[in-house]
């Protein structure tokens, strides 16, 4: 975790991290958000220098005199408390029942039951925010080989990747390749981040 001072021009300041000052993070979306006045939870990524190799979060703001930004702060920390209550769910509801955490794009970001699912995509990632993440190296040098990896769930991948969820949005069943099972299924979206929750239980474990 790091608490971050970056130059307009996107180059770190100064750092609770030794050694991470003059690394460039201009091309992070993020970043440019905060420069366009912007304060920004960002969707998880693998960092540069700041804090090892684990997935990240940032929590950016500008800092403004007037309308021009001088300088944007952050905070930058690892999501291990969703992975702990990820962990903490797996088989909730009984047997092979977990829940799985999806981004705006349809990508796994966290999964109770496999992690090996983790950073796969339900389904294919539109080729400009793929060429974006790639371009980015939002999940290190693997990101374009992780991207083509898709384990296709396309009714989740079709509800994580809308721009909201149906305000009616009912309780489902549906296979799931993560299980192999039928499952009784809920989604939701989070509401700071554009972030899908789904919790799953199989038919197997429901009426066992």
């Amino acid at each position: 975790n790091a608490a971050v001072v970056f130059s307009p021009e996107g180059i770190v300041w100064a750092s609770t991290v030794e050694g991470s000052e003059d690394i460039d993070v201009s091309f992070r979306d993020y970043f440019q958000k905060a420069m366009e006045g912007r304060a920004v939870i960002s969707d998880v990524f693998q960092p540069l220098p700041l804090g090892g190799t684990e997935l990240m979060v940032a929590y950016v703001a500008p800092v403004l005199a007037g309308t021009e930004v001088q300088c944007v702060v952050g905070l930058m920390g690892h999501p291990n408390g969703v992975g702990a209550i990820l962990d903490e769910s797996d088989g909730f509801g009984g047997e092979r029942s977990f829940i799985v955490l999806f981004d705006q794009y349809g990508n796994r970001i966290g999964s109770s039951l496999r992690k090996d699912f983790v950073l796969r995509p339900s389904g294919p990632i539109p080729p400009p925010a793929a060429a974006t993440m790639v371009a980015q190296g939002r999940f290190g040098p693997e990101t374009a080989t992780l991207l083509a990896d898709v384990v296709p769930n396309p009714a989740l991948f079709e509800l994580a990747s809308a721009a909201e969820l149906p305000a009616d949005l009912a309780p489902f069943w549906e296979i799931d390749p993560a299980n192999g099972e039928v499952n009784f299924s809920i989604a939701r979206r989070l509401r700071t981040v554009p972030q899908t929750v789904v919790a799953r239980i199989p038919k197997s474990a429901l009426f066992a």
